[in-house]
């Protein structure tokens, strides 16, 4: 659980790092519609993650699907709240 637990955290970081630096880099405004149509990629670049290497960081089947989506729900939010920050 502490493994799924680091995994997420720096997943979330290292997403919302990329993301914000695609967006600096291609001149794109500060706008909330902007920072959520990247966090949208984040997700899908995360979706492939998890299906490129189910076993580091695949689902947790054992804690349930509502924690599961719950985690997941997290990781988009702390991708959204690094856009909006920096």
């Amino acid at each position: 659980m502490l493994t799924a637990f680091l995994t997420t955290i720096a997943t979330c970081l290292g997403m919302g790092a990329i993301l914000l630096a695609v967006r600096r880099l291609s001149g794109l405004p500060r706008s909330l519609w902007i920072n959520v149509g990247l966090t949208l990629a984040g997700g899908g670049i995360i979706l492939i993650l998890h299906l490129i290497t189910p076993d580091l960081m695949g689902f947790e089947t054992w804690q349930g699907l509502g924690f599961e989506i719950g985690k997941h729900a997290l990781e988009l939010l702390v991708i959204l709240l690094v856009l909006v920050a920096f």
